[in-house]
């Protein structure tokens, strides 16, 4: 189980950077956070589970410390997540 789940972050990794995540995230200014749902309006995509499968993606990130995550209380009491760089990867 290790061992494939050894692959998943390199994987996650490359696909953010080929997807250009990072830099759209870069370009929100030093210390913004942005949900998935902002990034997946950003990209080229029509799927409409999009952000869900960038939240996934976020998530592992910010588990790897690639990513800062926190929560924020929605109007309607739903919970979401919002990502940032780090601050030394904003600069």
């Amino acid at each position: 189980m290790q061992l494939v789940s050894a692959s998943v972050f390199p994987m996650v990794l490359k696909s953010a950077v080929k997807l250009d995540l990072l830099e759209i995230m870069a370009k929100a200014g030093p210390g913004a956070f942005i949900s998935p749902s902002e990034l997946a309006a950003q990209l080229p995509t029509k799927n409409p589970e999009a952000p869900v499968m960038l939240d996934r993606m976020f998530r592992l990130l910010a588990t790897c410390s690639v990513l800062n995550c926190t929560l924020t209380t929605l109007y309607d009491g739903r919970v979401e997540r919002l990502y940032s760089l780090p601050q030394c990867a904003s600069s």
